[in-house]
């Protein structure tokens, strides 16, 4: 994901730092231009993670009066490394993560098998299809048909990939505004809220995000802000921590 330099004042920025602070549970990080020394900045979380990826996969569909009977795997990937919820449809489902190597997905898998309320794991590897990004036998499919074969027994709504990633960075008045996944120019909507003298959030503007790498580029005058992102089609929203613009 690039975040694009849409207006004339940023090209005097290239060349400055810019700090980074991202949503959710990512750490603020500074990032130098070349030839300085790195400033630091203290935040909780962690690092930056590569751009996730969403997978829906299916395997052994049938409708059988009226439900649909199978196993799904919902996976959220970051780089080579995979987080996923498999299950069958109508039944429970269980934590994998593990990590991608060639046309291995290699990792273990938690579930609670004694009810006791304890995760036992066990490893599991699957054969990895990397031209398709999907495990071998499984066919992808989108996230409504997901919905449509599960209803509300797959963790899709309120699972590892229902929320938006929301970063922001603040760099010589302006705010860049990067917002994932990206599902097409203007998909998702932005609102820019300053706080108060009093401690409180206002609102004082909204808008979409442009391009195919679903950016904005916003130009307030000085102040601390934050920015919000609302959910769509399935997808909860998110607020990123709050920066100042000098």
């Amino acid at each position: 994901m690039r975040i694009t330099r849409n207006h004339a004042g940023l090209a005097a920025a290239v060349a400055a730092p810019l700090l980074l602070m991202s949503m959710p549970g990512q750490a603020a990080t500074s990032v130098p231009a070349a030839g300085q020394a790195p400033s630091t900045v203290s935040a909780a979380g962690t690092s930056d993670p590569p751009r996730m990826q969403c997978l829906y996969l299916v395997k052994g569909v049938e409708k059988v009066a009226g439900i649909y009977l199978g196993e799904f795997a919902v996976l959220r990937r970051s780089g080579s490394t995979v987080r996923a919820d498999i299950g069958a449809f109508q039944s429970e489902f269980v934590t994998f993560r593990g990590s991608i190597a060639g046309t291995s997905l290699s990792g273990r898998l938690y579930e609670d098998t004694d009810g006791d309320g304890d995760l036992e794991s066990r490893a599991r590897t699957y054969t990895w299809v990397p031209a398709s990004s999907r495990i071998k036998g499984w066919t992808r499919v989108s996230r409504a048909t997901m919905i449509k074969y599960g209803g509300g027994g797959v963790p899709v709504n309120g699972g590892i990939c229902s929320a938006v990633t929301l970063s922001v960075a603040s760099r010589d008045g302006f705010i860049l505004v990067d917002v994932d996944p990206d599902k097409g120019a203007g998909y998702w909507n932005l609102t820019l809220q300053r706080r108060t003298s009093g401690g409180g959030w206002a609102t004082v503007g909204a808008y979409r995000t442009r391009g195919s790498d679903e950016t904005r580029v916003l130009a307030p005058s000085p102040g601390t802000y934050r920015v919000k992102v609302a959910g769509k089609y399935g997808w909860r929203g998110a607020t990123s921590p709050a920066l100042t613009v000098p």
